[in-house]
């Protein structure tokens, strides 16, 4: 067996060896100060302290990162583009991404893998592409009974059921909305899915079981979209022919509705009510407040008919300078509209979708490819360090010997003086 140890080895060998070591039990450790980090901006998140968690994010160097890690480092960039930042595509990327990396780590995590899959609907459902918000709702809930069952997975499943009834709500399906809003409020009782089955039944409608659930939705809830069931009640009864209860119930809305479009909303509602009942004053007392309003909402068609309305009145009144001044101000407003509709570039969202799809496929393979790059330059530096070893130890081996020889030979020719001097 060999006899050789690192004092047989120059200065320089031995830096060598211990740097090449060195770089070897450095590759192999677990990056924890990136798993620190990590859990640092997930509880920053979970704060809402989301522009702290944004900034620390652009210090992270992910280099070297496992998959898993690299599943996390994606799918909370995700996450702040998608809340914090309005960068709905450019979230729906690294959603793919973090689902593409968690999928190739030695790591399972059902919990990530179905939060991955389910935050991807909505962005398919913003951009009107429902049937493929539907295949990942689906998908979403396979991965929800493939864990094992707790009142967690039945809160996933509710929120599923409630997401898949907003896709066919959106697609003005609402047998199939409601059959689902339905599934998910069995679950969990989550207030607003009443308001939401409410409009279903109102849009498709049948008014007396839309009044039905908004006044359940009005006994069980406190929250902000009192207001917006209150309005929903009114329209329902107004469709129903039921003015008075309608009158009443739009008013009810405006005594808790705080946002400049809902109150704008309902006051021009109100008021071409009463425009249709013939009482002129309370028309145009309700229609000025929706217009006081006008300035304080985004440039939308539907809203600026409330001076079409007023110029309505004020034609029915044979007041000819309002009328014609009301009027002129809702073309100069379509003027307006077409002018700035004009300098928005139209964007094919389909074909948004299309090429996001592309680019997440392109930069994995880029991504892969680098990765293999990089082990195949570790590999062949670890060979060379393996070899640069072994020349040193055959080297050490070969001196040791050498010295062996000599000091035998030395010996023999003592020995050999010795008798000859005897």
């Amino acid at each position: 067996m060999f006899n050789v140890s690192l004092s047989d080895l120059s200065a320089d060998m031995k830096i060598l060896c211990i740097g090449l070591l060195g770089v070897v039990a450095f590759l192999s450790k677990p990056n924890t100060q990136l798993e620190y980090q990590l859990r640092q901006i997930k509880e920053w998140i979970d704060s809402d302290s989301l522009q702290s968690a944004s900034e620390a994010m652009e210090h992270i160097d992910i280099s070297g990162a496992s998959n898993y890690n690299l599943a996390q480092w994606y799918y909370r960039k995700a996450y702040l583009n998608y809340y914090l930042h309005n960068r709905q595509l450019q979230a729906l990327k690294e959603y793919k991404k973090a689902y593409h990396y968690l999928d190739e780590a030695d790591t399972s995590d059902l919990q990530m893998a179905f939060d991955l899959i389910n935050n991807q609907g909505p962005i398919y459902r913003a951009y009107n592409n429902y049937e493929d918000a539907l295949r990942i709702y689906n998908r979403a809930l396979d991965i929800c009974n493939e864990r094992p069952e707790s009142s967690a997975i039945e809160t996933d499943q509710a929120i599923i059921y409630y997401n898949i009834g907003l896709v066919y709500r959106d697609k003005k399906e609402f047998g199939e909305a409601v059959r689902f809003f339905r599934k998910s409020y069995e679950i969990d009782n989550y207030p607003a899915t009443l308001n939401l089955i409410g409009l279903c039944y109102m849009n498709s409608k049948q008014q007396t079981e839309a009044i039905q659930y908004f006044k359940r939705f009005l006994e069980v809830s406190s929250n902000k979209w009192r207001g917006a069931a209150y309005h929903n009640l009114a329209n329902s009864y107004l469709a129903d022919g039921d003015t008075v209860e309608a009158i009443q119930f739009f008013e009810e809305a405006l005594l808790i509705k705080k946002r400049a479009e809902q109150r704008l909303i309902t006051h021009l509602d109100l008021g071409a009510l009463y425009a249709a009942l013939g009482k002129d004053r309370q028309a145009l007392t309700y229609l000025h407040q929706a217009k006081a309003t006008l300035a304080e909402v985004p440039l939308k068609p539907e809203y600026f008919v409330v001076l079409d309305h007023i110029s309505d009145v004020y034609r029915r009144q044979q007041s000819w300078d309002s009328a014609y001044h009301y009027q002129a101000e809702y073309a100069a407003f379509f003027e307006q509209f077409e002018s700035h509709k004009n300098e928005i570039r139209q964007i094919d969202r389909t074909y948004q979708l299309q090429q996001i799809e592309q680019e997440v496929q392109n930069e994995l393979i880029r991504n892969e490819n680098q990765e293999r790059n990089r082990q195949l330059i570790l590999q062949l530096l670890l060979v060379i360090g393996a070899l640069s070893i072994g020349i040193l130890i055959w080297r050490g081996y070969w001196r040791h010997q050498k010295r062996k020889v000599g000091q035998r030979i030395m010996d023999i020719e003592e020995e050999y003086y010795k008798d000859f001097g005897e």
